[in-house]
């Protein structure tokens, strides 16, 4: 009989990026649930549109629950339960350094591997040249893809003041 020893991996990315990431997958996602009312609005109503818009029914794909309640939810309950056993990440670090991040995980996971670093740096050096959404989205099979672009602090360059205001506020309503 064989005993396993499974390692929990925490992965946090600040909540303003991972709306918008949100947002963005939706717009290019034609099937995804919110993407015919949000597709017709302007870049920043569309944007809190994505954060708030849910249905009324309630089901078990939990389209009844705003998205940002929803996340935030899952967050807090995260957050609770963490210990020291789980490597908690952020998304950031992975962006400012690729590699150290890998190593932290492998690190975690008891994984030796001195040829590890060439083998990283090529594996992101090639997914750097794929970066589209809507082209990753239609893959088939484990090339599917929702990386779009990987950037931090978009949040802050792509909305403007009013709908940073009208985020913060939405933020501050749910916690």
């Amino acid at each position: 009989r064989k005993i396993y020893n499974p390692k929990i991996i925490y992965l946090k990315r600040n909540i303003q990026d991972m709306m918008l990431s949100r947002y963005f997958h939706i717009i290019a996602d034609k099937n995804h649930w919110q993407h015919e009312t949000i597709n017709k609005m302007n870049f920043q109503d569309g944007f809190l549109k994505s954060c708030i818009y849910k249905k009324d029914k309630v089901n078990f794909q939990n389209t009844h629950i705003s998205p940002i309640k929803y996340y935030i939810e899952w967050l807090k309950y995260w957050e609770k339960n963490l210990d020291d056993s789980i490597l908690q990440l952020e998304f950031e670090d992975f962006v400012k350094d690729k590699l150290e991040f890998i190593k932290k995980i492998l690190l975690h996971i008891n994984f030796e591997d001195y040829k590890i670093e060439k083998k990283i740096t090529n594996y992101f050096d090639k997914r750097n040249n794929s970066n589209n959404l809507g082209s990753n989205l239609n893959k088939i099979g484990r090339d599917v893809s929702t990386f779009r672009s990987g950037k931090i602090n978009e949040f802050q360059r792509l909305l403007d003041e009013n709908t940073k205001q009208k985020f913060k506020n939405l933020l501050s309503n749910i916690i």
